[in-house]
This record gives structure tokens, sequence and C-alpha cells, in this order.
């Protein structure tokens, strides 16, 4: 028989745990470029509290589009990276299955990137004009 920790039997949905704001813990994750990849065992933070809206794409990018100069990203922060970090509890399966939904998501809805200095939610489309769009 197999136990089943609290957190399993009391498993919040997805939206509310976004709303706590806060997920760490520690798991396989890759990172991700268009030519190459590398797994790593790590220990993750997620703070959903950050206001930091100067280094999001989408302040950066309508600076630039209004012919402004563009703050430069921090020294660490993720530039051209991208990070699948599965729960635990996911199998190889879960993770195709939701990774083929974020981007039929992204392909046909556009991607969420932050909010620009009119404090604007924007989302990035693919292959569509305007790309840049306020949600």
């Amino acid at each position: 028989m197999t136990k089943t920790g609290p957190s399993e039997r009391q498993e919040k949905d997805l939206t509310s745990k976004v709303l706590a704001g806060y997920f760490r813990g520690t798991t396989m994750a890759y990172a991700l470029r268009p030519t190459e990849h590398r797994a790593v065992v790590c220990n993750y933070v997620l703070d959903m509290g950050g206001r930091n809206i100067e280094q999001t794409r989408a302040y950066r990018e309508s600076e630039r589009l209004k012919g402004r100069a563009v703050p430069s990203i921090d020294g660490e922060a993720l530039r051209r990276e991208l990070f699948v970090v599965p729960g635990v509890g996911m199998t190889a399966r879960d993770v195709v299955r939701a990774l083929r939904q974020f981007i039929k998501l992204i392909e046909e809805d556009g991607m969420m990137v932050g909010v620009n200095a009119e404090d604007e939610y924007l989302k990035e489309r693919v292959g569509r004009s305007p790309r840049f769009v306020e949600c």
C-alpha cells in the first residue's frame, strides 16, 4: 500500500496554487535553447510577487518599438533560455501533454510576455501582425 501525503490528498487547482504566489522544491529541470538542452537536478523557488517590469519582454520590446533606450538584462537573468521544471508528481507523458498544449496555446493565441510601461499586459503572437497585443 502506498501512503498518500497531505499535499497529494489536498492538491489545489492550478489557479489557487499560482495565486498563492510561491513554489519551491527539488526536481529534475531542463534548460533549453533552440539547438541544445541540459538536464540537472535542482532546487527551485518561484516567487510570483515580483514586479520588476523593466526586466520583462513586454516592457523591453514596447520601449524598443517607441525608439527608447532599453535597460540591460540583469546578469543572471534568463535571456534566450527556457526552463522546464516538472513537478515530481508528473510523468513523462504528463510533461509531453502539457508542453503540447502550451505550444498550441502560443501558436493560436500568443504568449504572455509581461507588463509594459503603461502597466498593460501584453502577449506576443507568432507569425501575425501586430506581433504584440494588449490582453
